[in-house]
């Protein structure tokens, strides 16, 4: 499948760092980075959209948490990671939560 980055204002230079950005978010954890608010996340199931969602972290957590997540992100190779390093929380036809990865379409 060819490429699909949608331009949007905001993401420039995303896809030039990605490889940089993959490496550096891959060591940051959901908890750590979400623990002062950890108590106001719903409670599962809820259905969350996460736009921007870069290489997944908190889309995969959220679906493990029993969750159905959108996940959008209009750079390809950050989509491109999260599908990879997170290919158990796609969401599949016989579960409610996971997560559905989509880009951004402008027309």
């Amino acid at each position: 499948m060819p490429p699909m980055s949608a331009n949007v204002s905001g993401t420039e230079g995303y896809a030039q760092q990605a490889a940089a950005l993959i490496e550096r978010w891959r060591t940051l954890s959901f908890e750590d980075r979400h623990r002062p608010i950890l108590d106001w996340i719903p409670e599962a199931p809820s259905r969350i959209v996460d736009i921007g969602a870069g290489i997944g972290t908190d889309a995969a957590a959220l679906a493990a948490m029993g969750h159905t997540v959108l996940a959008v992100e209009p750079v390809d190779a950050l989509r491109n990671a999260a599908r990879e390093l997170h290919p158990s929380s796609v969401q599949q036809a016989n579960r409610d939560s996971g997560v559905t990865w989509t880009r951004l379409v402008f027309e």
